[in-house]
């Protein structure tokens, strides 16, 4: 019986650490490590902060949500999601959303660094859980088209970010729990 792939996104293959035994090509969760083996980092989103929840933000017609996290070891930048480009939505149906890169968007205005609700800290550990459709549901829906059969991990259908407070231990399992299809 052939071993099961995993739905790790190619921009996340680097950073998602899997953990756990329900791992499998339909669903992965696991802690996101910068390659300098750092777990620790400034996160922050490009978004809306409405009623405790960040949500989609709005900018000329076109709605925007990107997590990133910074590593507090070595200064790299992951981007763990960003809506525009990632899941079913961002990667495979991308060219009708309107988003055409962030040359023109005014970062500053919508960029915001995340700190803890309990303690105000800005030191995260962060861990991401995706929810594929698989393999062969990607197969069938993108039959003649220009995507290869190894796109299949980008088109995820769901993506949860938890956090975990460094220096108080406040956890929020689901910071982010986003469809995206």
């Amino acid at each position: 019986m052939e071993k099961s792939i995993l739905p790790i996104p190619t921009h996340l293959k680097n950073i998602l650490i899997p953990k756990g035994d329900k791992n499998d090509e339909f669903f992965v969760a696991g802690d996101i490590a910068c390659t300098c083996g750092n777990k620790e980092f400034y996160l922050s989103y490009l978004g809306a902060y409405e009623n405790e929840i960040i949500t989609l933000c709005e900018y000329e017609g076109v709605f925007y949500l990107a997590i990133e996290c910074k590593c507090k070891e070595c200064g790299q930048v992951h981007l763990i999601f960003d809506d525009n480009l990632h899941g079913w939505n961002g990667f495979v149906c991308g060219d009708e959303s309107g988003f055409e890169g962030y040359e023109e968007f005014p970062m500053e205005k919508f960029k915001k660094l995340w700190k803890c609700p309990k303690c105000n800290d800005e030191h995260h550990e962060v861990s991401v859980a995706i929810s594929s459709e698989g393999k062969e549901d990607f197969l069938e829906n993108c039959e003649d088209t220009e995507f290869s059969e190894e796109d299949w991990v980008n088109a995820f259908s769901w993506i949860t970010i938890s956090t975990s407070c460094k220096n108080c231990g406040f956890i929020d399992k689901t910071w982010i729990d986003y469809e995206t299809m």
